[in-house]
């Protein structure tokens, strides 16, 4: 089961990102948009992407349930795979770029100073930016057609919760090291 688990979130996180970056549109391969209540695009391409990173997100529970997995591969996966995606919507004006940089900035913090260390907790800042990731990929649907931004909301808080994670771990382990010094 563990290879299995391995290998399927390894060609999930290809996926995403071939299907992100492939330049479809050079083999005259399009995706459907479509317009909804004269106001949302709907884009097929996303909607596979959005399907592709739920099916990841669910890799993502199990791995963190199962103990028999090699957890520093699997939260290499993670962090590159959430990292990626992340990076290639910023760069198409999807999400903000501060939301990128901020996890970004957390994933390599929390290896540099945890690198003996692994996390297998649930991450809730995780769980809310792929929730919020997904809904980004569908346009917010169907929340959007009420007006509520619940993509930002979980982005938003995604990000904030990293951010303040982010200053109790470097303060923690600041902590030790003068701990250490004395």
């Amino acid at each position: 089961m563990k290879g299995k688990l391995l290998k399927t979130k390894f060609v999930l996180s290809v996926l995403i990102v071939f299907m992100l970056l492939f330049p479809f549109s050079m083999l005259n391969i399009s995706f459907n948009k479509y317009l909804i209540n004269s106001q949302v695009i709907l884009d097929t391409k996303m909607v596979i992407v959005a399907v592709i990173l739920t099916i990841y997100a669910i890799t993502y529970f199990i791995s963190k349930y199962k103990g028999n997995i090699d957890k520093r591969i699997s939260l290499l996966f993670d962090e590159i795979s959430i990292d990626t995606v992340l990076i290639i919507l910023s760069s198409y004006g999807y999400i903000s770029p501060i939301i990128t940089v901020v996890v970004v900035l957390r994933h390599i913090i929390l290896a540099t100073l945890t690198s003996d260390e692994i996390n297998d907790n649930m991450n809730v800042e995780m769980v809310l930016l792929i929730i919020g990731i997904i809904l980004k990929l569908i346009n917010n649907l169907p929340m959007e057609f009420i007006g509520i931004a619940l993509d930002e909301f979980f982005l938003i808080a995604g990000t904030i919760l990293c951010f303040i994670l982010t200053m109790n771990h470097i303060l923690s382990y600041k902590k030790i090291i003068n701990k250490n010094d004395k």
